[in-house]
């Protein structure tokens, strides 16, 4: 998703993936997939096949950690706030956050196009000292979104591919 606010003398663009389940949801889901898994585990085990209450158990947390790590990942945020005379670009999931500042003068966009057809457009701010690769968990509309955000608010773009 790209969300894209000017003000007079600043541009704030925030990048942030689709997300199509919430923490609050994510839970619900382990908690109705927990259910399955161990009145399987425990009916088994009451017939004698006592070995797979642990890989019950297993199966569960792994379900459980991909659960958090995929929800996790869909709270990242990348935000672009495009002043005068510099650019600052914040990157990252909650506390964990990186920030670069770029000359607003030096930077430029750089697209490098797909060559292959399911293949998305890499964004990257880049100056003379600093590279910053933006926008890595859009989806292809979202990226050309971002793209499009960021040349109007007049970031000069470079292609890798300008003849086609």
């Amino acid at each position: 998703m790209v969300e894209n606010v000017s003000t007079n003398n600043s541009t704030l663009v925030t990048l942030r993936p689709n997300r199509s389940a919430t923490w609050v949801q994510s839970k619900l889901f382990l908690l109705f997939m927990c259910f399955p898994i161990f009145i399987v585990a425990i009916g088994w085990t009451l017939v004698g096949a006592w070995p797979v209450l642990p890989f019950a158990g297993f199966d569960f947390l792994l379900l459980a950690y991909v659960t958090y790590r995929v929800c996790y990942r869909s709270y990242q945020k990348d935000w672009i706030k495009i002043e005068k005379y510099k650019i600052t670009v914040h990157c990252g999931v909650g506390d964990k956050t990186s920030e670069q500042t770029l000359l607003r003068s030096d930077t430029q966009l750089y697209v490098t196009k797909p060559t292959k057809p399911m293949e998305r457009v890499t964004l990257r701010l880049a100056d003379n000292s600093h590279t910053v690769d933006i926008g890595e968990f859009l989806n292809k509309e979202d990226r050309e979104l971002c793209r499009t955000a960021l040349v109007g608010a007049g970031v000069i773009e470079c292609v890798d591919r300008w003849a086609k």
